[in-house]
């Protein structure tokens, strides 16, 4: 005996509206907008440093009505006369693409102000981020000293005591140890260096 597939109810027929629209807000969609040039830096320069898609960052900051509803003020008294702007196409998904067009018409502003001061909402966490940055080089330059006397200790023991005395191979394990957080420090650091070209202009 076949059975019908068919929803059978409004409750089955709404769930598969809804599985639809949740698949349809999440296809990729093409978007150009213009932005300044400082817009667009913080956008490629967050995803790259948190090591996340650009489509993933717009998604997170524009689908959020809410958030928008919090710039309208802004919105209203931003200076709209800044030419200096430059076309970028973005991947982003159609709901994202959805909310700046319902937020254009509610705010009576155009999708490239709502990118924006969208994106301006990263600057406090690139400002962290950046001092956070700056802190790790310094702890860097302070652990590249300790290693290196760790070394030089090592060094002076082996001649002192031997290779094979107790005392010098337990400073050859410490010694190894920093060059090893060193390393690995200093890799976290190149990693973050990128934050360093955002507002470097």
């Amino acid at each position: 005996m076949k059975h019908d597939k068919t929803p059978s109810n409004s409750a089955d027929i709404g769930l598969a509206m809804t599985t639809a629209n949740n698949l349809r807000g999440k296809q990729s969609v093409r978007a150009t907008f213009k932005l300044p040039k400082d817009t667009i830096d913080a956008v490629s320069l967050v995803a790259a440093h948190l090591g996340i898609k650009q489509k993933s960052l717009f998604d997170h900051l524009i689908d959020d009505m809410n958030a928008l509803e919090s710039m309208k003020t802004t919105l209203n008294k931003a200076d709209r006369s800044n030419n200096k702007r430059i076309q970028k196409t973005y991947v982003i998904s159609r709901r994202s693409l959805d909310s700046l067009e319902q937020a254009s018409k509610v705010f009576n502003t155009s999708r490239d102000l709502l990118v924006e001061f969208s994106v301006q909402r990263l600057l406090p966490m690139i400002e962290i981020e950046r001092q956070q940055h700056e802190k790790r080089k310094e702890v860097l330059s302070a652990l590249h000293c300790q290693t290196v006397t760790a070394k030089q200790l090592w060094q002076k023991t082996c001649l002192e005591l031997g290779d094979n005395d107790f005392v010098s191979e337990k400073i050859a394990v410490a010694a190894k140890a920093l060059e090893v957080a060193e390393r690995l420090v200093a890799e976290c650091v190149e990693q973050g260096r990128i934050i360093e070209a955002l507002g470097s202009d």
